[in-house]
């Protein structure tokens, strides 16, 4: 089992509010999928960061991305809420943990590494093993070489969700992301 994890944040790198966390678990499939706002105001106390100059990025991005990341969202919840949710859904889409699984994310020093950063920040255990850590970016290299972007995967990925994507929206980012481990693996012949 394996799931992949995708924020929107307010930097790049750890310590850097997030705006909104999209994660989905998948094998040879999609499977449970979790959304979630995450108020700004509740992060400035444990000491999260934001960079102008990715305020001044989120300015030139989609108008959709952008309402999903900065809107008023009524089941938007503080960074701590937030956490805790997202380990009780893992932990219900693991079985109360005893299903192994990996986190994955789009890039080995992103995602993955700044979640864990707000989880310390919150006081809240982080729900998987270091050891259980993978990068996309490598198995994309392995399974199609450099430049996989340009090869359009990532088309190939979102006509296979057969669903409309935004870029930047955690959510949506998560599933295409997914989705393109799950090519790839198919490529190198793994399960």
């Amino acid at each position: 089992m394996n799931l992949m994890i995708d924020l929107e944040t307010l930097g790049t790198i750890p310590g850097s509010a997030i705006l909104t966390i999209g994660a989905c678990f998948f094998d040879q499939s999609i499977g449970h999928q979790f959304y979630k706002p995450v108020s700004l105001k509740s992060q400035i106390r444990y000491g999260f960061t934001i960079d102008p100059e990715t305020i001044n990025w989120w300015s030139r991005q989609n108008k959709a991305a952008q309402n999903a990341s900065f809107g008023r969202h009524k089941n938007e919840s503080t960074i701590r809420s937030s956490l805790k949710s997202f380990s009780n859904f893992i932990r219900y889409s693991t079985d109360s943990s005893k299903i192994k699984f990996y986190v994955w994310s789009h890039g080995a020093s992103a995602d993955v590494v700044w979640l864990e950063d707000a989880y310390r920040k919150v006081g809240l255990k982080i729900p998987w093993s270091y050891q259980d850590v993978r990068d996309t970016r490598t198995i994309y290299s392995a399974a199609w070489g450099e430049g996989f972007y340009s090869k359009g995967k990532r088309e190939e990925a979102v006509a296979l969700l057969q669903r409309k994507i935004v870029p930047h929206i955690s959510i949506d980012d998560a599933l295409v992301e997914a989705q393109m481990v799950i090519m790839a693996k198919q490529k190198l012949g793994m399960k």
